[in-house]
């Protein structure tokens, strides 16, 4: 399944995509498809990493082995 989406860019960011599409003989619909797809990638990427590093220090303060940075550093100061 695919949808149809429409989005408001920059002339700069237009004249640019029109002109590598065009020297690559490929769509502009490509290209967005590849960036939109790269970033994504990358983002949920991110996102998932995050997801889990929060429910591991949900999980270890629950527990009671949270350990402050303040008590990481406090013997080396």
């Amino acid at each position: 399944m695919t949808i149809t989406i429409s989005a408001h860019i920059p002339d700069d960011l237009a004249q640019k995509l029109e002109k590598v599409a065009e020297f690559e003989r490929r769509s502009k619909s490509y290209y967005i498809k590849e960036g939109l797809a790269e970033i994504l990638e990358q983002k949920f990427y991110d996102m998932q990493h995050l997801i889990s590093a929060k429910k591991t220090l949900r999980e270890a303060k629950s527990k009671g082995e949270f350990v402050s940075f303040e008590e990481v550093f406090k013997g080396i100061r």
